[in-house]
């Protein structure tokens, strides 16, 4: 297992190849539990449940700067800079991906776990950007 799969999500999204994503990088079953008290926050579902997510994720203008990425096991976990267009989001994030191997042979994500450095303040950027 390697971080490709990861860098591999990474992409489809930046480019919106959202039937990839679908497809080839997310598990049908897969599962994003995304912390806060905010209108994003919660858990997801499946794949296409998770796609419909990051559609909305990217109606808000920030950018992720990958900081750290380990690979352990079944899990590769990230810490990313975050940082919004209009400077009200400025904080680390932690994701968690579990990677398992797909029955074509290749490897697929089975769940992701979200967790901001601020939660406070990631909460009331989304709640601003999302009623």
């Amino acid at each position: 297992m390697t971080t490709d799969i990861v860098d591999r999500f990474y992409s489809a999204y930046a480019t919106g190849d959202l039937h990839t994503l679908r497809t080839a990088i997310l598990s049908p079953d897969a599962v994003w539990q995304i912390d806060g008290d905010h209108p994003l926050a919660g858990v997801r579902h499946g794949a296409d449940s998770i796609v419909d997510y990051l559609e909305r994720l990217g109606e808000a203008e920030f950018r992720n700067d990958v900081l750290f990425r380990h690979h352990a096991g079944p899990y590769v976990t990230e810490v990313h800079h975050c940082r919004s267009a209009d400077g009200t989001l400025d904080t680390l994030w932690v994701l968690f991906f579990r990677i398992e191997s797909a029955a074509d042979g290749g490897e697929r994500i089975t769940g992701i776990r979200k967790h901001p450095a601020d939660q406070a303040q990631a909460d009331t950027f989304f709640r601003r950007h999302y009623s």
